[in-house]
């Protein structure tokens, strides 16, 4: 009976509305079992011989029917159907984490960088096949980002989920009254003359890495926050300067300057082969105000042993590592308190400021009498 009424509503209406793939759904009354989400509940359905979970959302008829129309693709969340019952839409269940700046430091610092790639390559893939298909996300966020074995890398799956705002371009019927999120919309959403496209959702993507290096702190004029934040992850001179390069791309404020998804699955932070020419803008004043302990020795760590001696001294590989023995246990014997800690107080902040900025340009650009005096004995 109910494939009867659907195929009345296709022939009178071209969709199938809140009746589309009715299925017969079991709630889950297991306390320990929760789908993170507004009006999001977790049940199980039958699918072939399976019973399987799955998330039923209350929702609207026109989320409903953007989401059943959403290309089949690996990133993106899967239709299911709807809840004869509550008329809610029933999609797949994906657990995970979402992919925020505090998740990545949970992960092992070889892999965060590594995982990065993988899940933004995943994202970008999902959001091109949606511009394939005509659709815009329009509210591409963290929050609205799953990451299934978000700790098993390389085996990280990330999912784009929540159509609530999505819209096809070619259908002004189907285009909401507003778009995006706090923090992740771009400048044309202000503006009610502007046509909202898929350049829409490249700005989100910018700010989606934002909030994965940086927490979001990211400024247009400045990269210093960005770099810190960077650093902390484990990356590297050159990795900093590719994502940087990525993200000021998919932030210009003229949608149609922005770089296009097919760019940024090619760009060298996605792919991690080549760097690009990008050339950091840094205010040290909002750079060390951003900075904790625990970065400051890092940068001491990485900037002293990679280039002041490494490079400047012209030092064999054993000598060197003879003398970075030599000095610790110099620093050691006479302050009595643990390493990082006395490099800490040794080095004055515009010391520290002088070995960073080589660190950043590269190795190169040491001059060779360059050793810093702390280091001198």
């Amino acid at each position: 009976m109910l494939n009867y009424i659907n195929l009345l509503l296709i022939i009178f209406f071209g969709c199938t509305c809140v009746l589309a793939h009715p299925l017969t759904v079991y709630p889950i009354q297991d306390p320990k079992e929760s789908y993170v989400g507004v009006g999001v509940s977790l049940v199980s359905i039958i699918k072939g011989e399976q019973r399987v979970k799955a998330a039923l959302k209350a929702t609207s008829r026109s989320e409903i029917r953007i989401t059943q129309n959403i290309p089949p693709h690996e990133h993106l969340m899967k239709f299911e159907g709807t809840d004869e019952l509550s008329g809610g839409m029933v999609v797949e269940y994906v657990e995970g984490k979402s992919p925020s700046h505090a998740n990545f430091l949970q992960l092992p610092q070889f892999s965060r960088i590594p995982s990065m790639r993988i899940i933004l390559r995943q994202l970008a893939s999902a959001l091109r096949e949606l511009e394939k298909n005509g659709i815009v996300h329009a509210d591409v966020k963290i929050d609205n980002i799953v990451v299934a074995n978000f700790f098993d890398f390389p085996q990280q799956r990330a999912v784009v989920i929540d159509f609530g705002n999505s819209f096809w371009i070619d259908r002004p019927e189907s285009w909401p009254p507003c778009v995006g999120s706090n923090g992740y919309s771009a400048p044309e959403a202000s503006n009610l003359k502007a046509v909202i496209d898929n350049k829409f959702d490249v700005f989100a993507f910018g700010q989606v890495i934002s909030h994965m290096m940086s927490d979001g702190a990211t400024t247009i004029s400045d990269d210093g926050v960005f770099f810190a934040a960077g650093i902390e992850l484990g990356a590297n001179p050159s990795e900093l300067k590719d994502a940087l390069d990525l993200l000021r791309k998919c932030l210009r404020p003229n949608p149609i300057k922005r770089i296009t998804f097919d760019d940024i699955l090619l760009h060298p932070f996605i792919t991690g082969v080549g760097h690009t020419d990008y050339e950091p803008q840094i205010n040290m004043a909002s750079f060390w105000e951003n900075m904790n302990n625990e970065i400051r020795q890092s940068i001491v760590m990485k900037a002293n042993q990679s280039i002041a001696l490494t490079e400047a001294a012209h030092l064999p590989r054993v000598e060197y590592h003879r003398q970075i023995r030599d000095i610790w246990e110099k620093i050691e014997s006479e302050a009595k308190q643990p390493i990082y800690q006395k490099y800490r107080d040794l080095l004055i902040k515009q010391e520290i400021t002088n070995v960073f900025t080589r660190w950043v340009k590269g190795p190169q650009s040491v001059p060779d009498e360059y050793v810093p005096d702390q280091l001198k004995f």
